[in-house]
């Protein structure tokens, strides 16, 4: 009778898949704060369209943060904005190719 080898994944496809599992956690931890306290200190917005942008940023966890600081007029500098949203889709994009293909 022949027994069926089972391979063990290496550490770096468990450190991938790992950072793969947590990186939707990190985003929404970086960017939701963010776009909260951002809604908060903003005078130039009405009561209405801060609570629909807070409901939005919320309830849509990453998409509706990323949505407030590309098209939500963020108060947060243009550099960081980019940096942070823009860097954080090309993070979890690349974790998720490198832990599909390791």
């Amino acid at each position: 009778m022949e027994s069926a080898q089972i391979f063990e994944p290496g550490a770096i496809a468990l450190l991938f898949n790992l950072y793969g599992y947590y990186i939707f956690f990190i985003l929404f931890a970086l960017w939701t704060p963010l776009a909260v306290v951002d809604l908060a200190g903003r005078t130039d917005l009405s009561v209405r369209a801060g609570s629909i942008w807070t409901v939005i940023v919320i309830l849509v966890p990453l998409l509706g943060a990323a949505a407030y600081h590309i098209a939500g007029g963020s108060q947060v500098p243009v550099r960081m904005k980019s940096l942070l949203v823009s860097g954080g889709f090309l993070l979890l994009f690349l974790t998720i190719m490198i832990s599909t293909i390791v």
